[in-house]
């Protein structure tokens, strides 16, 4: 079976379009990380944020641990994630000094170091990932 990590854009493609989980759960195995879980909790529309997470947790993850120390305050750690105060270089150029660039890096890096392919609806973000070697597509094409 396919390997898919879904940036946390992909949920809200999922909930505007309508798409039924059931049908995406067959596509393959999916895997996620405290960045969508913290994307989606903090997102300013309340009402939004419970619809998102609700898809989100009604479609089977498999939690990838981070690889990288990037310090970012809004991000929900739990238990289960070791503690890291390095950060690798090789997806600094994801990271640009900015919030969300930040968080992108670390999925680029979830996503090439566990050989799984990153699905989102980001062009601009996928495009810079394929630039460094990270295989991606849009969520569309999974649909």
């Amino acid at each position: 079976m396919k390997k898919y990590f879904l940036d946390t854009n992909c949920f809200d493609y999922l909930i505007d379009n309508q798409i039924n989980i059931d049908d995406l759960k067959s596509k393959g195995i999916f895997y996620t990380s405290n960045v969508q879980y913290s994307e989606l909790k903090n997102t300013p529309n309340q009402k939004r944020s419970k619809e998102l997470l609700a898809v989100y947790e009604s479609l089977d993850q498999i939690k990838l641990q981070l690889k990288s120390g990037i310090w970012i305050d809004d991000l929900y750690w739990d238990d289960d994630q070791n503690w890291i105060d390095d950060q690798t270089t090789e997806f600094s150029d994801l990271q640009n000094n900015n919030l969300k660039n930040s968080k992108d890096a670390l999925i680029g890096e979830l996503t090439a170091n566990s050989d799984i392919l990153l699905v989102t609806s980001d062009k601009k973000f996928q495009n810079r990932c394929r630039k460094i070697g990270v295989n991606s597509i849009e969520i569309q094409e999974i649909i």
